[in-house]
This record gives structure tokens, C-alpha cells and sequence, in this order.
């Protein structure tokens, strides 16, 4: 069964149940103060990432039970300061460190599904990978824009669509380079 038809498969088995927050977290940096701040000088890095799926069995009182499929992913957006250009760009080797981080806005959505029918494990890899981002998305982006209202930052555009990595993915990616 190719990728696609895999994915087919878990969409017409799969309906959407739910979208929840299971964690999250959001703070400011002790020393930045965002009102003050020139909102065109901080750089922002974010996040994305099927990190889990699972699935659940529900069995109501009357002993009948019920699959569920559930989609973990991680979002977030941090807001750096600048990274320094200057003389550290003519340097050769490449710097470790990481900019100073002024304020982070994180999320761990849980995307659940009611299954029709049993799936095998490459079906329900391609959903959670190509699909469950699509039903997260408007939370995330609401959530998002609720928080940096709330923390006084600035208003953050989010990109239409992302596509989520997952922890094999960067793994590979990062034996690669």
C-alpha cells in the first residue's frame, strides 16, 4: 500500500472528536520589557512537531467501546533578540550559542479522533504526519494571538500552513548534514 493510499485510508476512518491543550507555557525573559522593546528587532524562531500518537480504547457502561486515535503536537514561537553581526561574521567557525530568548509562547495539542475501523500503523503514521496538523492549526493560531496579546508582545503573523516534523525526521536530517 503506497503513502497515499495509507493516508486515504486513515481519512475515511478517522473523524475529528476533539482538539485540547494538554501543556503549555509562556513567559518573558526577567530583563525585556515588550512594551519598550522595537517589535521590528527581535527575530522569530518557531515550532512544530508530531511528537506522539496514540490509541485509546473507551468502553461506556453498557461494555460498548469505542477507538480513539490521538495526534500529539508540539507548537511554539519564541521571540529572540538579535543575533550580532559586527566582527563575529568573519569568524570561521560557526557559533554555538544560541540568541538570548525574550519571551517563548509553547503548546502541546492533543488532536483526537474516533476510528471507524482499525488501522495499521503506516495509515495512522501518515495521518498524524500529513493531516492532524490541519485540525490544530486554527487553535494554534488563536492561542497564540491570545497570549501575545495577553503578555503585551507584539502582534505575531502566522503563516498559513507548516508542516510539523516529527523527532525521526530531524534525527535523519541532522545525520545528513
Amino acid at each position: 500500500m503506497t503513502t497515499d493510499a495509507a493516508l486515504q485510508r486513515a481519512i475515511d476512518a478517522l473523524g475529528i472528536r476533539d482538539v485540547f491543550i494538554s501543556r503549555s507555557e509562556s513567559w518573558l525573559a526577567d530583563d525585556f520589557e515588550p512594551q519598550y522593546s522595537d517589535p521590528e528587532t527581535l527575530d522569530v524562531a518557531w515550532k512544530h512537531r508530531v511528537t506522539q500518537s496514540q490509541v485509546a480504547t473507551l468502553e461506556s457502561d453498557s461494555g460498548e467501546q469505542q477507538l480513539l486515535f490521538r495526534v500529539l503536537i508540539e507548537m511554539g514561537m519564541r521571540l529572540n533578540a538579535p543575533t550580532e553581526r559586527g566582527d563575529e561574521s568573519l569568524k570561521l567557525e560557526p557559533s554555538d550559542e544560541e540568541p538570548p530568548t525574550c519571551a517563548c509562547i509553547e503548546a502541546c495539542f492533543v488532536a483526537e479522533y474516533e476510528m471507524s475501523e482499525q488501522l495499521d500503523k503506516k495509515a495512522m503514521r501518515a495521518f498524524a504526519l500529513k493531516n492532524a496538523s490541519y485540525h490544530v492549526w486554527p487553535y494554534w493560531r488563536e492561542y497564540l494571538m491570545s497570549q501575545c496579546t495577553r503578555m503585551n508582545l507584539p502582534k505575531v503573523t502566522v503563516p498559513a500552513v507548516q508542516f510539523a516534523r516529527n523527532a525521526s525526521q530531524e534525527a535523519s536530517s541532522k545525520e545528513g548534514t
